[in-house]
């Protein structure tokens, strides 16, 4: 614990130096309705940093370095190598893909269909599986601005939607 507790403060100290950006994330759950929504800030270091701190619930975090992904939610704790944990691999670049506009990567990863609008100057990329399955993303829509992600929609195949608003 001590080990992961060092890594994470020289993880957070050494991208302390990069720009700190907001997120709102709100998540839905279709069968009722029920809306959660969370803030705060995150940093992106391509090609594989990315630490979000989480204000609203304060303390909350999820950061993936490299291949380890850690997180705190709510009281739940973990620390996945997703060199071993498939899903969570797939969580992973899906994220880092989205972060730096790799959205052909995504598309071949999810074995998804790809399609592209431009609108008042946002690039809005819209990706669909092409087939259903037990677990994963059955839809994302990502909205950029001059190559900057602004908005991401991830669509699960159990009815929960979560929207991530970078500012």
């Amino acid at each position: 614990m001590k080990k992961t507790i060092t890594l994470l403060t020289a993880l957070l100290v050494g991208l302390t130096a990069l720009a700190e950006n907001h997120f709102v994330q709100t998540k839905t759950i279709k069968a009722s309705g029920k809306k959660i929504v969370s803030e705060g800030t995150y940093t992106f270091k391509a090609p594989d940093q990315l630490v979000m701190l989480y204000t609203k619930p304060d303390g909350d975090f999820f950061i993936i370095d490299g291949p380890i992904i850690r997180m705190d939610m709510r009281g739940t704790t973990a620390e996945i190598d997703t060199s071993k944990n498939a899903l969570a691999k797939a969580q992973r670049n899906t994220l880092l893909n989205s972060m730096t506009g790799n959205v052909k990567a995504i598309a071949t990863d999810m074995d998804a269909s790809l399609s592209e609008t431009q609108k008042g100057g946002l690039r809005i990329v819209t990706i669909t599986a092409n087939k259903p399955a037990p677990k994963g993303y059955s839809k994302l829509i990502l909205t950029y601005k001059a190559s900057v992600l602004t908005t991401l929609v991830l669509e699960e195949f159990n009815g929960i939607s979560t929207e991530y608003v970078l500012k």
